[in-house]
């Protein structure tokens, strides 16, 4: 292919990526009540951003955490401090880059660059990275699910065992080398998507007043998984669309879920701004 044929399909990729974020966004504003979103923002307290915004940056470090750890089990050796700027790189490209998988790719590349590690070997450890956190987002969200639909609890053992089993089995055929830290990494994402959990209950908290009915949870854990799919930049239309029509199946507030979309997306912004500044210093500095 082509230099510009290859540039017009990525063109042509971010126009419909733009189009159907946007078209998200239209449908979800379009099917709730302005004015009830107005009053929702109008008496939140904008101090319940400050938890949210540490708990995002902490939940982020242990990922970085994880992500180092198998860098390292594959042969690629970095510093913790060093993965974690290299991780914060990554999340600010992320908001800018479709479904949050680009700043996945410009790991590859920095780590391409400055340690000489191999494509395919480092972007099968990237990509691991986000399997296992997937992973472990559908066994969440099975937990959720005898909290929503009782009658439906063996539903959560089917969804929790089937989703390690299957993430087990991917580990065994695609990532062999990772497959004997396996345990250690799906306890590295129980962490991070436990502070990510936490994080949407206390933003709801701050939004609702009110105790947080666990289908608001159950959406986060949907709409996240939703978010990660290249559909959209940055997730932005998708979470949205996720939330709006999960919310008129359970009966419980669209306008809540969509003002919690758009915080959370500020949320992830502020607290993944830094790594424009790790970026402009280098985070390999002296490795080059």
């Amino acid at each position: 292919m082509s230099k510009t044929a290859s540039k017009y399909k990525k063109l042509i990729g971010l126009v419909i990526r733009i189009t159907i974020g946007a078209l998200g966004i239209l449908w979800a504003y379009s099917r709730i009540d302005m004015q009830v979103l107005s009053e929702i923002l109008a008496h939140f307290n904008l101090w319940w951003m400050i938890p949210t915004i540490l708990l995002h940056a902490l939940s982020k470090a242990v990922s970085s955490v994880r992500l180092t750890y198998f860098l390292n089990q594959t042969g690629v050796k970095l510093s913790q401090w060093e993965g974690i700027r290299l991780y914060w790189i990554g999340m600010f490209y992320n908001l800018f880059l479709p479904g949050g998988i680009g700043g996945d790719a410009y790991k590859v590349v920095l780590l391409n660059k400055y340690r000489r590690a191999p494509w395919k070997r480092t972007t099968g450890t990237v990509l691991y990275d986000r399997l296992s956190g997937m992973m472990v987002l559908t066994m969440f969200s099975g937990l959720f699910i005898p909290f929503i639909f009782p009658e439906y609890w063996y539903f959560a053992i089917i969804v929790f065992g089937g989703s390690i089993l299957i993430g087990y089995i991917l580990t065994r055929i695609f990532f062999k080398s990772l497959s004997v830290i396996f345990i250690q990494g799906t306890i590295l994402s129980f962490g991070v998507q436990g502070l990510q959990i936490i994080l949407a209950w206390v933003l709801f908290l701050g939004l609702l007043n009110t105790p947080v009915h666990p289908g608001y949870i159950f959406l986060f854990l949907v709409s996240s998984v939703v978010s990660v799919l290249p559909i959209s930049i940055g997730g932005i239309g998708a979470r949205e669309f996720a939330f709006v029509w999960g919310a008129s199946q359970l009966d419980i507030s669209s306008e809540s879920g969509v003002v919690f979309s758009l915080l959370f997306f500020i949320t992830t912004a502020l607290a993944s701004l830094p790594g424009g500044f790790i970026r402009s210093k280098n985070a390999f500095k002296g490795s080059d």
